[in-house]
């Protein structure tokens, strides 16, 4: 087996700096790499985050580091969906060092599942596993994508955004995805178009490793490597469905997605979301707004608990708030409303919440 990374060194010689496992770097894109000898190799695309950077891993980095398998990691410096022309270079890059692989698989989650999808025909992959993926976030493409926006607006150009390409490559796709989950299922349909194999793991919400254990997706990972992808996805399928009523994401997810549901059932839903997992904010939050009408008290502990240790959860700031104003407790609901506006300016939830005070301080009575 030849050495990648002297080919790339030599690639990039007067260009950038090569160091060991890190073989690309701009300021776009950091690409790292473990390619230990073998037959099968993986190109990880990190997803999306709250705090981007360089300082993150891989995805899935030390699992494949420590079981030996091969495997070139992109981590972007933010969330673009990968939409550089250094990313581009760096893909070709790649291409060329996994020459001597027989399987190359890419594999992500979300924007990392877009990508794993996205240059899985430029880098000669055999296998896609995309998780929860998007097919673009292009308006022209998915105008029923509203999650994104700030990406939208941040993407000077749609440099390579090609899924659809797939229809005439050899790769093989698989979308693990929510059906359940409207603009998932969207997504999903129009992959499934140019050729995706569609996974559906029902009430997983996005990503579904909100709720698929992760020893579930690392044994399935394992049999795909020993077997073949296609004989793993039915035992993956029987662990979700097996393991996710123990899932708290799974219950809230419930109770998020049956708004028809009596008051009384989806609140049962919460809790038992809750008794699995006494930490989540989502759950707490969601619980907040369902018996605030009827018990505020309780409301403001729950809403409480959501924000503990999070200053910039600016749902539970706004919730936080109407509980106050629900208790008559003007001052509090405005020091609440104050710390949203410094959370997340200008968001009309804000001004809402605003004027909502201002009639019920006129009024005397809670809203």
């Amino acid at each position: 087996m030849r050495n990648p990374s002297a080919k790339i060194a030599r690639a990039f010689q007067g260009h950038i700096v090569v160091i060991a496992h890190h073989f690309y770097s701009s300021p776009d894109v950091v690409v790292r790499s473990e390619l230990f000898p073998g037959n099968t190799a993986f190109v990880t695309f990190q997803s999306a985050s709250h705090t981007p950077g360089f300082h993150r891993q891989g995805f899935g980095d030390s699992f494949f580091s420590k079981r030996g398998i091969p495997a070139i990691h992109f981590v972007p410096s933010d969330n673009l969906w990968y939409q550089s022309e250094d990313v581009v270079e760096a893909v070709m890059l790649a291409r060329e060092a996994l020459r001597p692989y027989s399987r190359v698989i890419t594999y992500g989650a979300s924007m990392g599942g877009y990508a794993a999808l996205n240059f899985a025909r430029l880098l000669d992959a055999t296998e896609s596993i995309a998780i929860s993926p998007q097919f673009s976030i292009n308006p022209k493409y998915v105008p029923f994508e509203t999650r994104y926006t700030a990406a939208q607006n941040s993407i000077r150009a749609y440099v390579f955004d090609k899924v659809a390409a797939l229809k005439t490559s050899d790769v093989r796709s698989y979308v693990l995805f929510d059906p359940r989950n409207r603009l998932d299922n969207e997504h999903a349909q129009l992959i499934n178009n140019v050729g995706g194999n569609l996974v559906g793991l029902g009430y997983s919400s996005h990503p579904i490793t909100s709720v698929l254990p992760t020893e579930s997706l690392k044994q399935f990972l394992l049999n795909g490597v020993n077997d073949s992808i296609d004989k793993a996805v039915p035992d993956l399928v029987g662990s979700y469905r097996v393991s996710r009523k123990q899932s708290s994401a799974y219950w809230l997810f419930l109770a998020k997605q049956n708004p028809n549901a009596s008051l009384s059932k989806r609140i049962r839903l919460v809790q038992t979301a809750l008794s699995f997992d006494q930490q989540n904010a989502d759950a707490h939050l969601l619980l907040a707004n369902l018996v605030i009408r009827e018990n505020p008290h309780l409301s403001l502990i729950h809403c409480q608990r959501s924000i503990e240790g999070k200053s910039d959860f600016w749902p539970g700031y706004l919730t936080l708030a109407k509980c106050h104003l629900a208790l008559k407790q003007f001052d509090k609901a405005e020091i609440a409303t104050e710390e949203l506006e410094r959370i997340a300016p200008n968001r009309v939830e804000t001004a809402r919440m605003r004027a909502m005070i201002e009639t019920a301080k006129k009024r005397g009575t809670k809203v």
